[in-house]
């Protein structure tokens, strides 16, 4: 996607606005997840996925009914989507560990790892998974 057609397109213009506010309040939900899980005595990696898993729901819930336009059914979306993100989660926590080790603030790790899928994760959900098919 180039940079010019983002400039001229105000559609998609408001369809990215969207997708960072939706991804934002999800967030919130992984960090308020993960937040518990490890306030709970729960380990790193677990709270990791525990609160990324619930940040997934919350934003594909929005993005499939609100934000991307597309003709696919809400299952197709969630499977396609929950496996991409299942491996992005699955990343995500050994990743923190990795980080961890070279900076040794969590939130900030996190922070990183959050950035980096968020903007992965809307090109796959644009390009391969919100589309429009041909009706059989």
């Amino acid at each position: 996607m180039k940079l010019n057609n983002i400039i001229k397109n105000t559609a998609l213009q408001k369809e990215m606005i969207a997708y960072v506010l939706v991804g934002l309040l999800g967030a919130v939900v992984d960090f308020a997840i993960f937040y518990l899980a490890l306030y709970s005595k729960t380990s790193i990696l677990i709270s990791q996925w525990l609160g990324s898993l619930a940040g997934f729901t919350h934003n594909h819930i929005w993005q499939h009914y609100k934000i991307f336009k597309h003709n696919q059914k809400f299952e197709k979306t969630y499977i396609s989507s929950l496996i991409i993100s299942v491996i992005s989660i699955a990343i995500s926590g050994p990743l923190l560990l990795f980080l961890n080790n070279f900076i040794s603030f969590v939130w900030l790790n996190k922070i990183i790892i959050l950035g980096f899928t968020f903007i992965i994760l809307y090109f796959i959900r644009k390009i391969w998974i919100f589309t429009f098919s041909k009706k059989e």
